[in-house]
């Protein structure tokens, strides 16, 4: 383990968890202030690859043979420090403190309806159209046997489904209670490893310590949830070689088990793109704009071809890849900034994460205390929670599960209105 590789990381932690340290200090703590969320899941993603060093004595993508670079992070960790540096300013830009303020307590939001005058049934029955909705879909693209061309919408549509018991919950304990059992078999027709462990902390995320007062067994069925993930990464890794266990051959089982230790392998997939883009120059724009291509549903571009976004197996030596077939990695959402504009498109990117995050958070807490609703800011709630897809999975993957969420969650506003009296 280099030495270089750790000061580094610290250095990147430090810049980035600040306005963290100093608000837990002055115990102005509110998990989704921008300041929170985004810092805190991209410092995750970050150490895991050097705690896999550490702890396995080797890289996650088999990189340990690239002898001639043994601080093979030492430059992505000070790329990632610079870029924190321009996350605070984004958001700094968008008009929000870094450090949380009164307004941002989640004592006052947790008391606040989701609607104001609609009845808990209401947002109930729409709540309950889009979990029925989120479990066809998952059910149609289970039986379809991939997520494909076409169908991925499904699967952004999904994502919603972490956030509507918290528009339940506001509006009625009893109906939020219901709401919540609910949803438990909902999230074994999974085939995802954190369903669970998503909805347990969409939870927290939102009512933080103040989930007991809410609801006693809301809180157990989070903390529940978190008990939960083994089986969910065990229908997971059995879905992930197609068969059971005890009917598949060796290789294959430890292929599924080394998929699963190896998911959060995403900022040293950065790692291998910075380390091999000194070999190429820069391509200004053509793998971001690849990227948001990739975005565009296949019903409103009919011919859309199937693109391969290939992070980082072409950039891995061929002595470490051992074949030339293309093997498929999720990317960092540095990825493609990096080799589009180098460093400085990392941090003008980043910057511009900051910004959004900033905006978006700050327009939710403003129109809630306005209107007197909880709404807006569930509405950014549905956005910040996927946020480990938008580091962790790049633009073309991670901005439409963001968008697809938010998209649910208003679809269930909008039944729930259908649902209301009119007075």
């Amino acid at each position: 383990m280099a030495h270089l590789e750790i000061a580094a990381f610290v250095l990147s932690a430090f810049i980035w968890l600040m306005p963290m340290f100093l608000a837990f200090k002055m115990r102005k703590i509110r998990l989704l202030h921008p300041s929170f969320v985004v810092p805190g899941i991209m410092i995750y993603l970050a150490a895991v690859p050097l705690l896999y060093s550490l702890i396995n004595g080797q890289r996650m993508l088999k990189t340990a043979s690239l002898s001639f670079n043994t601080d093979f992070l030492f430059e992505p960790y000070l790329t990632l420090s610079l870029a924190g540096i321009f996350y605070h300013l984004g958001v700094k830009f968008s008009g929000i403190s870094l450090i949380p303020e009164k307004q941002d307590q989640a004592d006052y939001f947790a008391q606040l309806k989701t609607i104001r005058n609609a009845p808990g049934i209401a947002v109930f029955l729409g709540s309950v159209i889009l979990l029925l909705l989120s479990t066809a879909s998952i059910l149609f693209i289970k039986s379809y046997g991939h997520i494909a061309k076409g169908f991925f919408w499904m699967l952004c549509l999904y994502r919603s489904f972490y956030a509507l018991p918290i528009l339940v919950l506001n509006q009625n304990r009893s109906f939020g209670v219901i709401f919540l059992l609910l949803t438990l078999p909902v999230t074994l027709f999974t085939t995802s490893k954190s369903a669970f462990m998503y909805l347990s902390i969409s939870l927290f995320l939102f009512y933080q310590d103040r989930l007991l007062k809410v609801s006693k067994i809301g809180a157990v069925v989070a903390i529940s949830c978190l008990l939960l993930t083994p089986v969910a990464v065990a229908r997971y890794t059995k879905t992930a070689v197609g068969v059971d266990q005890g009917a598949i051959g060796a290789s294959a089982w430890n292929t599924a088990i080394d998929r699963i230790s190896h998911r959060e392998y995403a900022f040293e997939a950065f790692a291998c793109v910075n380390n091999t883009q000194e070999k190429e120059p820069l391509h200004w724009g053509a793998k971001t704009l690849q990227e948001f291509t990739h975005m565009i549903p296949s019903v409103l571009w009919p011919g859309k071809p199937v693109i391969v976004l290939d992070f980082p197996s072409t950039y891995l030596f061929a002595d470490v890849r051992q074949t030339d077939e293309w093997v498929g990695y999720t990317g960092h959402i540095f990825s493609p900034l990096y080799l589009d504009f180098g460093i400085a498109g990392v941090c003008i990117g980043t910057m511009f994460i900051g910004l959004i995050y900033g905006s978006f958070y700050k327009w939710g807490r403003l129109k809630s205390i306005e209107r007197g609703e909880a709404w807006p800011l569930i509405l950014y709630h549905s956005f910040a929670v996927q946020t480990h897809w938008i580091l962790g999975a790049g633009i073309a993957y991670g901005i439409p599960m963001a968008m697809g969420s938010i998209t649910g969650v208003a679809l269930s506003l909008f039944f729930a209105l259908l649902f209301t009296p009119r007075r």
